[in-house]
């Protein structure tokens, strides 16, 4: 987790220029866009693409500068913060051109592709939030094995 943390790289992300055309593909499946929403949706999100491109670096590089901070024999706790808090709202960025890609699909779509749309965004909500249990349920896991360790 912590290599993923520090290393991450926009290169995989479904925003890339080739990946957004799978994702874009996605949803012209799903939701049976026709050649001019495709069309329409490229062009609205390739500002949002941009940004969330821009972002992603920035967040990398203050990851990057967190870990330098930390490396040092003495890490200044003002200095982490600073980067903590500009980690912060670069996060919020991602967020909010996130929130435009969607509203820039809802834009595009019709009344009933709309209603679709909203199901696909619930199934992937529900998914996130397994997926978050999983975690929570593995770490009490290790914690409880941890301590049983730990006393005997």
């Amino acid at each position: 987790a912590l290599l993923v943390f520090f290393c991450f790289t926009p290169d995989k992300t479904v925003y890339k220029n080739e990946d957004s055309t799978i994702s874009n593909e996605f949803l012209r499946e799903e939701l049976n866009f026709t050649d001019e929403q495709y069309k329409l949706i490229n062009e609205l999100d390739k500002d949002v693409l941009r940004r969330h491109q821009t972002v992603l670096k920035l967040l990398c590089q203050r990851r990057y500068q967190m870990l330098n901070e930390l490396a040092k024999p003495n890490p200044s706790t003002e200095e982490l913060n600073k980067i903590a808090t500009s980690v912060g709202h670069l996060h919020k960025a991602l967020k909010t051109q996130t929130a435009r890609h969607l509203l820039n699909i809802k834009k595009v779509c019709t009344p009933e592709q709309s209603k679709k749309c909203s199901s696909i965004y619930w199934r992937l909500t529900n998914i996130v939030r397994n997926v978050q249990k999983n975690v929570r349920i593995k770490k009490n896991a290790k914690d409880v094995i941890s301590s049983t360790i730990t006393r005997t």
